[in-house]
């Protein structure tokens, strides 16, 4: 699936905002590993001041789990306050899926109702 809008990351530290295409989920799954961010719309994200250890170094399957759960988890208070179009919920079932496959999470996903 093709998805070229933009994902914005702004940063409390008074950073340059910093865009993801939508169609470039594992540079995405980068950032949400590395900042950590709050979600702000469908397409806007905050991002705190100080980043996570994994901006600085590598870091383990189990911190990227975490890291992922911890986002869906933030996702699913989120989707009911936000306007979503029906590419933007087809777009964040893609990544979900995808990523809930990779870190063992589909289950837990589907159960929970991200998926």
């Amino acid at each position: 699936m093709k998805y070229r809008q933009m994902k914005w990351f702004h940063f409390d530290n008074g950073s340059n905002p910093y865009g993801v295409y939508g169609d470039r989920q594992d540079e995405f799954f980068k950032m949400i590993v590395a900042w950590n961010p709050i979600m702000k719309s469908n397409d806007t994200f905050q991002c705190p001041t100080e980043p996570t250890i994994a901006y600085y170094k590598p870091v383990d399957y189990k911190f990227k789990k975490e890291a992922l759960r911890d986002f869906a988890i933030h996702y699913s208070y989120m989707v009911g306050e936000i306007v979503q179009s029906w590419e933007d919920v087809a777009w964040w079932s893609d990544f979900f899926t995808e990523y809930g496959k990779k870190y063992g999470l589909l289950k837990e996903f589907r159960e929970n109702g991200i998926i």
